[in-house]
């Protein structure tokens, strides 16, 4: 998708109605058209461009991306302020709410998965998919918001930079239904080891075998997201 360019002698009041957050590089703001306007702070300007200038033929259903790249004056690296995007209204990964189904949301990381497969073949790095960058419309809908991303080289692997894009979807998943510790099980250890640490288990076939486990352990059923983490939570190797 063909992205525009916006050139302004300073930033319209309208593009900083509400401030949505900030973090090291950039603060986020709610504009009055409903878009979030993203203004990095001068020092990352250059840098932050050119990472994002060969972008505009990417899109996706369920990543986030540039919409219109604002600058100062002219457009140039050194004069670059930021970008527009969609505002997704829902709630965060972090949010997840304990009555949440689970198999609704194996299937929502199913989705992320199959859109990271997409956008890794046509050259994409993701960094920074952690839980507040996840985010739903509804369980059944899943977006990815304000991630970074970079073009791969021309002496990147598809196979080893999908691996490595599962590993940074696998690190939040993992650190969430699991946060520390062990299982009683060594072959479910080695599916989170080869998940997390190797992107060789893709996340949502992980929490599928574990929750395969935990009802057989637990001798019931699981429904709930609440329910899983508290089961896994049971399973965890008493510490000596």
């Amino acid at each position: 998708m063909k992205k525009k360019n916006i050139v302004v002698d300073k930033i319209p009041e309208e593009y900083m109605i509400k401030s949505l957050g900030s973090g090291v590089s950039a603060e986020c703001f709610l504009t009055s058209e409903g878009k979030v306007f993203k203004k990095y702070y001068d020092e990352n300007n250059r840098w932050i461009y050119n990472s994002h200038k060969n972008k505009e033929h990417y899109d996706s259903r369920i990543f986030v991306f540039p919409e219109v790249y604002v600058f100062r004056e002219s457009v140039s690296p050194e004069n670059f302020i930021g970008y527009m995007m969609e505002y997704v209204q829902g709630f965060k990964y972090s949010e997840l709410e304990s009555s949440i189904l689970i198999r609704d949301l194996i299937n929502a990381v199913r989705m992320i998965e199959r859109e990271i497969k997409s956008l890794t073949f046509q050259g994409l790095m993701f960094t920074d998919l952690n839980k507040d960058n996840i985010m739903f419309r509804t369980i059944n809908e899943p977006k990815v918001i304000d991630t970074d991303l970079y073009e791969a080289t021309y002496n990147d692997m598809f196979g080893d930079m999908f691996k490595e894009n599962i590993k940074e979807l696998a690190e939040t998943i993992i650190s969430d239904i699991l946060s520390s510790g062990l299982l009683e099980s060594l072959k479910m250890n080695r599916y989170i080891l080869d998940c997390g640490c190797y992107g060789m288990v893709l996340p949502s076939v992980m929490m599928e075998e574990l929750l395969h486990y935990a009802e057989q352990r637990l001798e019931t059923s699981i429904i709930s997201y609440g329910e899983y983490k508290n089961g896994l939570k049971l399973l965890k190797r008493k510490q000596s």
